[in-house]
């Protein structure tokens, strides 16, 4: 069974950053791989390293929003 998972972040390259997304996976380990694979496989977030990643299961009343990489707060 599918789940939906929030997976956060940081980066520091050119000025710190916090990012977001939300992954469908089996669990939290799937999920946070996914999110990881998809940045670094991503030419233009590539160079930059993730760092404080840290996952948790949506709750079922919570919107699935973030369907690609985003600033948190923009």
């Amino acid at each position: 069974m599918m789940n939906f998972y929030e997976v956060t972040f940081d980066t520091k390259k050119g000025y710190p950053k916090s990012w977001i997304i939300h992954i469908e996976a089996e669990n939290l380990k799937a999920a946070k791989n996914k999110a990881e694979e998809m940045w670094y496989n991503d030419n233009r977030l590539s160079d930059m390293h993730m760092f404080h990643v840290s996952c948790r299961k949506l709750k079922d009343t919570e919107e699935f929003r973030w369907h690609y990489f985003a600033i948190v707060g923009k």
